[in-house]
């Protein structure tokens, strides 16, 4: 049995991203939502008529999940499990909105100037252009503003953007499956130490 379905771009949906299960962002910023599939359930209950839910495993954490857990995905009526080597910016530049704790697909969807939805506290939601739920209960009525009366500022985009890349240091802390060379690179990690060090030097300018 297949147990991934193919997304239909012409109809309209909310798109979910998995997160990484074990991940500090679940771990140790939003614990309470350590238990996706739930979350995931309770989330198909608050979809508007006609709307579906699109989810895909985190790019490394596919085979993380139980096919138990998989399975419980799959049977929701009204949300479909998508494979996990469709390319989530297909998924983002066609959604109604996107719904995420505090992943990256966030960021990348406010690129896009699609409506987000915040379970958790992220990085990107402290400028109004996200939409913060921390009351699942309100979820009903939270998609439905948030895709009725998008909240996008065009100026407050671009700050955004300016801030991040103003912040951000080249190499990657995280890695990518299939990119194993890449992620130890002397370069790279060069670049990953040498940030570090000029961090802690600024917060610590004695040291």
């Amino acid at each position: 049995m297949n147990i991934y379905s193919t997304p239909d771009l012409n109809k309209e949906f909310i798109f979910y991203p998995l997160h990484m299960q074990y991940d500090a962002q679940i771990l140790v910023r939003a614990p309470e939502f350590m238990d996706q599939v739930s979350l995931v359930e309770t989330m198909s209950n608050f979809l508007p008529a006609g709307v579906k839910l699109y989810v895909k495993e985190h790019p490394n954490f596919v085979g993380g999940m139980t096919l138990s857990e998989l399975k419980r995905i799959k049977k929701l009526p009204n949300v479909l499990l998508i494979d996990p080597k469709v390319n989530s910016h297909i998924l983002i530049s066609n959604a109604k909105a996107i719904i995420t704790i505090n992943s990256n697909v966030g960021w990348e969807a406010l690129l896009y100037e699609k409506p987000v939805i915040c379970l958790g506290e992220a990085y990107y939601d402290i400028v109004g252009l996200t939409h913060n739920l921390r009351d699942l209960g309100k979820l009903k009525d939270t998609i439905s503003t948030a895709i009725e009366n998008p909240i996008f500022n065009k100026q407050t985009q671009l700050r955004l953007i300016n801030a991040v890349l103003s912040s951000i240091r080249p190499g990657s802390v995280v890695y990518q499956r299939g990119h194993l060379k890449q992620f130890l690179d002397e370069t790279n990690l060069d670049n990953v130490s040498n940030g570090i060090i000029d961090e802690l030097k600024r917060f610590n300018p004695r040291n």
